[in-house]
């Protein structure tokens, strides 16, 4: 069996077609969308509009990290818990007074 050897050369050109004919790998596109909800997210307001944009987001996320089929630790981490984080960290409940 004949094994064909493809060049640098023929990549490049097989590369620059692609990127000509505005072909991007999956994953590409995906980071882009993933940018684009960041940016839509960081100008909203509405804090239930928000919250649908943010699970979108997040699955996003989970799509690109299941696409990569890499180890945990290089995997882009989702919005949602640090989100959570923050408002449980944030929000202060006062103690019970405790008539003792």
């Amino acid at each position: 069996m004949k094994t064909t050897v493809i060049s640098p050369e023929e990549l490049r050109l097989a590369h620059k077609i692609l990127k000509n004919a505005d072909c991007l790998p999956p994953e590409i596109e995906l980071k882009k969308e993933i940018l684009k909800t960041e940016d839509l997210l960081a100008g909203m307001a509405d804090t239930a509009e928000k919250y649908h944009v943010m699970k979108k987001l997040n699955f996003l996320i989970m799509k690109l990290n299941a696409m990569r089929n890499s180890n945990v630790v290089f995997e882009v981490p989702q919005k949602y818990l640090g989100k959570v984080a923050d408002q449980i960290t944030t929000r202060h409940v006062p103690p019970k007074n405790n008539p003792d």
